[in-house]
């Protein structure tokens, strides 16, 4: 069990840093945020791995103590990117633009309220809730 357990770890190893090259080539933040998810979890992954094949509960700390960070880090990234595209007018680099929305009412929207305000002005009417 020890065997696979050890496989399972590096065969992780390599799958993760895989990612994270392919991560790391692109000029985007967001795949610079995604490149420390992949390490923060694949770091986990493969410490728990070894932890559980070796039975040191140091290196399960350790991993534990990895998780914690990893969230911490990801969490100040995100704040970070957040500060510096409220500081200019152009969105972050790989940020999709957004264009503001005016609503227009419809028309028929502003026929239905004019003929409900001409009903309850007409003399004989009497107007629900008046």
């Amino acid at each position: 069990m020890t065997t696979f357990l050890l496989v399972a770890a590096v065969l992780l190893l390599v799958i993760v840093t895989i990612a994270l090259g392919r991560l790391l080539l692109s000029a985007q933040a967001v795949d610079w945020v995604m490149a420390g998810q992949v390490l923060g979890t694949g770091g986990i992954a493969v410490l728990l791995l070894f932890g559980v094949a070796s039975a040191s509960p140091g290196v399960i700390d350790m991993a534990l103590l990895l998780a914690l960070l990893a969230a911490f880090a990801t969490v100040a990234f995100a704040a970070r990117l957040g500060l510096d595209r409220r500081r200019s007018d152009q969105p972050c680099a790989g940020a999709p633009a957004i264009q503001p929305r005016t609503i227009r009412p419809t028309v028929d929207a502003v026929d239905a309220v004019n003929a409900g305000r001409e009903a309850s002005r007409a003399p004989g009417s009497h107007a629900p809730g008046r």
